[in-house]
């Protein structure tokens, strides 16, 4: 990479600029409820994030939060409906797509849907080449994809590159996903649960295989997970979401070491660990994330959170979530007030 490019990406206070930038996302969609009556579902409502380069974040949170649609936000795959996404600096409304989507990459959760069924493994990892218009046809192209084959665990790749997806197990298959990508040589991937299709005995493995990765390639990476154990183990930051919002990030070590927001506590608490934290009580939320359609007053958590207080069911935690200063770590909670006051 050259000199050039480099400072291109250097703030003129000497920082790096992030890979990517959220401010203020809101993604709302509009569904029809019973009888045909319109609702809006408000997916995203207000989320800020950074994703910065070499950096491994974890984005954390239950089914239906938004941590899939802010994923998808990132690579223009969701037109936010109003805030602002940026590429290295650049409004996304003003970047090239086709150059952000190779530049970064996207594995989804579920590889059997991730492949068509008609092309063999050898098609499937070259054809982000040619549609790229990477390198040349033929034997070029053919290594390129051997050795992506091979960097992603499938080995020796003659083994598999005749062979079709329903060939191969989940975890091969996901495997094949990862190549598909890395023949790239992109410079981040967003892999949205990655892993939480595929059976127990070779989640390991392919975790493996994307820490390598990021090791060998200097990779960033987003994982999108519902498991805080997870990301606790994987990632430099994490980001916890709830219902559309960012109710807490900041380092792995500061998350985990003192959770601040009574979710994030909900989720460590359940957590399987051989040494039990006698801070954590396991706590076992009642009811479902309320329907995104029907977000309720005040801090959106209360219904559900058990340290819940009389303001929380009227007032909005949202901005205690960004810490003035040096901080690196808030969580948007009245706790945290009070405690502080």
């Amino acid at each position: 990479m050259s000199a050039v490019v480099e400072q291109s990406r250097a703030r003129p206070d000497g920082t790096t600029t992030p890979i990517f930038e959220a401010r203020d996302v809101h993604v709302h969609f509009e569904s029809r409820g019973r009888r045909g009556k319109r609702k809006l579902v408000r997916a995203l409502d207000g989320v800020d994030l950074v994703w910065n380069r070499g950096e491994v974040l974890g984005i954390v949170g239950e089914s239906g939060c938004g941590k899939s649609t802010i994923g998808r936000a990132l690579l223009g795959l969701q037109p936010p409906t109003s805030g602002e996404i940026s590429f290295e600096g650049t409004p996304l409304a003003q970047t090239d797509l086709r150059d952000l989507r190779r530049r970064v990459q996207m594995v989804f959760q579920d590889p059997y849907q991730s492949l068509s069924p008609r092309q063999t493994v050898g098609s499937l990892v070259q054809e982000p080449l040619a549609i790229h218009e990477i390198g040349t046809k033929g034997i070029e192209r053919i290594q390129r994809g051997v050795n992506a084959l091979e960097a992603a665990g499938l080995q020796p790749a003659e083994r598999f590159w005749e062979r079709y997806p329903h060939e191969l197990s989940g975890g091969q298959r996901q495997r094949v996903v990862i190549a598909s990508a890395m023949v790239l040589e992109p410079e981040g991937l967003v892999c949205d649960e990655p892993v939480s299709a595929l059976d127990v005995s070779v989640r390991a493995q392919v975790l493996q295989v994307l820490m390598e990765l990021k090791q060998t390639r200097d990779l960033a990476l987003i994982f999108i997970t519902h498991d805080i154990g997870l990301a606790w183990a994987l990632c430099d930051r994490i980001v916890v979401m709830y219902l559309g919002r960012v109710v807490e990030s900041g380092t792995t070590e500061e998350v985990i070491a003192n959770p601040q927001h009574p979710y994030t506590r909900s989720l460590l608490s359940v957590v399987p660990t051989p040494f039990p934290r006698k801070d954590l009580k396991r706590v076992i939320l009642e009811g479902e994330l309320p329907d995104a359609s029907r977000i309720p007053p005040g801090c959106r958590f209360h219904p559900r959170c058990p340290a819940v207080m009389q303001r929380c069911s009227s007032d909005d935690p949202r901005d205690l979530l960004h810490v003035p200063g040096e901080a690196t770590h808030g969580a948007a909670c009245w706790l945290i007030e009070d405690a502080a006051g």
